[in-house]
């Protein structure tokens, strides 16, 4: 799913995504007697978003639940 890192641009912005990396730590489903799953995946995602318009990049950080947006 594509994060726009600056919806608040005036510009006709144009974005690109870098390449992503992603820890690879294994979370096995774990579930209460609801069938919740008690153990999610905690993996991170990280990468670049770069606007062609601005000249602008940010990095960008998610596990899902989570989503942190830095201007670089």
């Amino acid at each position: 799913m594509f994060i726009n890192p600056n919806p608040d641009c005036q510009d006709e912005c144009s974005f690109a995504e870098g390449v992503k990396s992603k820890t690879m730590v294994s979370y096995p489903p774990r579930y209460d007697k609801h069938g919740n799953n008690t153990n999610p995946d905690r993996n991170w995602t990280s990468y670049s978003v770069s606007c062609h318009k601005c000249n602008t990049t940010w990095n960008v950080r998610t596990n899902g639940d989570f989503t942190e947006i830095n201007k670089v």
